[in-house]
């Protein structure tokens, strides 16, 4: 594959995220499917397969002001979309693709924001679901939360204000039950969350200190092949996780919940 420059990379990922298929990519950017394929899995943009008609080109409507909004319900899933979220260099279409046993889960996301159920899309090869969604303010909106186009390899939530700290526990709520793994059984137990972004972790962790957490937090270079690149925030104890828990208010909010209950891996 010819080398490309950065502004390359970027034009191919806005036109895949427009809702151009791999190979019509390809096409305009006189590459190979194959090669557009493997430039998005560098940049960890989730990869679409659709079965049946393709919704991606379809522009649905949707309440185009609720991430101008800061409530506890928008923090939520902003932290949601900081784990799972993709955005456009061009700042207007965000791209949502979880598991299909989560399915509930992006039902959730679409009745919250005004949008279609049938606005979902199905990854058949992966069983995934997923949403696009657009809006020219999409980059400005989501930008206080940290979500920006390339958010792996950039971390930036310096706008973050002191005046949304009471939002804290619900962001960082929903970003573990974007990126998160959370384990709980008798004495046993353990939070981790991954991020291809030390930065990342890091202010996921002062955030914790600033919510009144005293336990132990570590943050560790995986480097392993299933996590090639990437960092992890390990939490463990029984006592430390219900401490999280409560800060969290995971009983008493909007989850995920199967990641919170009490179970075995």
């Amino acid at each position: 594959m010819p080398t490309l420059s950065d502004n390359k990379y970027a034009q191919i990922i806005d036109d895949y995220l427009s809702g151009l298929t791999q190979k019509d990519v390809g096409i305009k950017n006189g590459i190979g499917r194959d090669a557009v394929g493997n430039i998005l899995r560098r940049f960890d943009v989730p990869i679409r397969e659709y079965t049946g008609e393709r919704k991606s080109n379809q522009i649905w409507e949707w309440n185009r002001d609720f991430f101008n909004e800061y409530t506890s319900l928008v923090a939520y899933w902003a932290g949601f979309l900081i784990a799972d979220g993709n955005i456009n260099d061009k700042g207007n279409v965000l791209a949502l693709v979880i598991q299909g046993k989560d399915i509930g889960h992006i039902y959730s996301f679409c009745d919250d924001i005004g949008l279609s159920r049938d606005a979902i899309f199905k990854d058949s090869k992966y069983n995934a679901y997923g949403i696009h969604i657009h809006n020219k303010n999409l980059g400005k909106q989501l930008l206080p939360w940290g979500i920006t186009p390339r958010k792996s390899k950039t971390f930036n939530l310096t706008y973050f204000d002191m005046i949304y700290k009471e939002l804290i526990p619900h962001f960082l709520r929903g970003w573990v039950d974007g990126d998160g793994n959370v384990y709980r059984y008798g004495r046993s137990a353990r939070i981790r969350v991954a991020s291809g972004n030390l930065a990342s972790l890091e202010w996921f962790s002062e955030s914790l200190r600033y919510l009144g957490y005293e336990g132990n937090i570590s943050i560790y270079d995986v480097n392993s092949k299933q996590y090639p690149g990437n960092y992890m925030l390990y939490i463990g104890g029984a006592l430390q996780v219900a401490k999280v828990c409560e800060l969290l208010d995971v009983d008493n909010s909007f989850c995920m919940k199967r990641k919170w209950t009490s179970r075995r891996d």
